[in-house]
C-alpha cells in the first residue's frame, strides 16, 4: 500500500511538472521557429549581397584588398552557417582569379 501511494505521489508530481513546463516548451518552440526564420532571412541576404558584390567585381575585372576583405567578412559567417555552392563559386573566382588592380591596356 505504501508503494502504491508513493507511485501516485510521483505520478502526480510528474503531471504537475508537465503542466508547469508545457506552456514554456511551446513558447521556446515558437521562439526557436522565429530564430530559424531570422537565420533563413539572414542567409538569403548574405547570399544576395555576396553574389552581387562578386558579380560587380567580375564585371569590373579586379577587386582591391579592401573589397576582398569586405567580401570575406560577409562570406565567412555565410559559409559557417551552411551557405551554398553558387555563392562559393563566385567568391572563389573573385578571390583566386581576379587581379588586385585594374590591368592597363597593352596596345
Amino acid at each position: 500500500m505504501e508503494n502504491f501511494r508513493l507511485i501516485v505521489e510521483i505520478a502526480g508530481g510528474v503531471a504537475a511538472l508537465i503542466a508547469l513546463f508545457a506552456p514554456m516548451y511551446k513558447s521556446v518552440k515558437k521562439q526557436m521557429k522565429k530564430v530559424e526564420l531570422v537565420q533563413d532571412a539572414l542567409m538569403g541576404l548574405l547570399h544576395d549581397r555576396i553574389c552581387r558584390l562578386c558579380e560587380s567585381y567580375l564585371r569590373k575585372g579586379y577587386a582591391t584588398n579592401e573589397e576582398r576583405e569586405q567580401l570575406q567578412v560577409l562570406y565567412t559567417p555565410y559559409k559557417a552557417m551552411g551557405g551554398n555552392h553558387n555563392a562559393a563559386t563566385l567568391y572563389e573566382k573573385v578571390m583566386e582569379e581576379l587581379p588586385l588592380e585594374k590591368q592597363k591596356d597593352m596596345r
